[in-house]
């Protein structure tokens, strides 16, 4: 593909990241009319939640050191390219529709007698391919952050279902991805507030 048409793509299919989240997450506000999800309490979840988040990167930073692929460097990265407001956007808006929406998978899927190991499990799993999907994804196809990633997703899945706070698993995720997306650029050398060269 030539370059220009790559990076117009790229653009495009951050733009539908964005709006894909909106569209998840007024699904799942509509679908809280007939399932109710408990909400915890806002103030302590939210603290809980960021210290999860920030215990998730540094248990990846030690994991890196028996497993190198696991590192945050990465110059493929697709985060690498495009706004970095634009990410921003991305990152919040996406923690907060996927944890909106694996509350709701948890929920429903307990409630219809799946067993806790394969409603935790399965929707990990869903939830760390549909960030691999789009173009650009969200994350690399590196086999190691795939799997971390499926690893994220259970500790969220499993917060959720012992806390049963939104909140917390909302800003962990936040958290994690934001934390995440910032030691990508600074290990890759670039300035969190510039744009790489040519980048549209």
């Amino acid at each position: 593909m030539p370059e220009a048409a790559e990076l117009r793509t790229q653009r495009n299919g951050r733009l539908l990241w964005i709006l894909r989240y909106v569209i998840l997450s007024a699904y799942v506000l509509y679908g809280l009319r007939v399932t109710s999800i408990p909400k915890g309490t806002p103030i302590q979840s939210a603290i809980v939640g960021i210290i999860v988040g920030i215990a998730l990167v540094q248990v990846r930073l030690l994991a890196i050191k028996v497993w190198p692929d696991l590192g945050f460097a990465n110059a493929a990265h697709p985060a690498l390219l495009g706004p970095i407001g634009v990410w921003a956007a991305i990152i919040a808006l996406g923690g907060f529709s996927e944890e909106l929406w694996r509350a709701f998978c948890l929920v429903s899927l307990r409630r219809v007698g799946a067993s806790t190991e394969a409603t935790v499990l399965g929707t990990s799993v869903v939830f760390a391919l549909s960030e691999l999907g789009g173009r650009p994804s969200r994350i690399s196809s590196q086999r190691e952050e795939l799997v971390f990633t499926v690893l994220v997703g259970v500790c969220l899945a499993g917060l959720f279902l012992t806390f049963r706070s939104l909140t917390m698993i909302i800003s962990a995720n936040i958290v994690y991805n934001g934390l995440s997306f910032y030691r990508l650029r600074r290990d890759e050398g670039l300035a969190i507030s510039k744009l790489p060269p040519n980048n549209a």
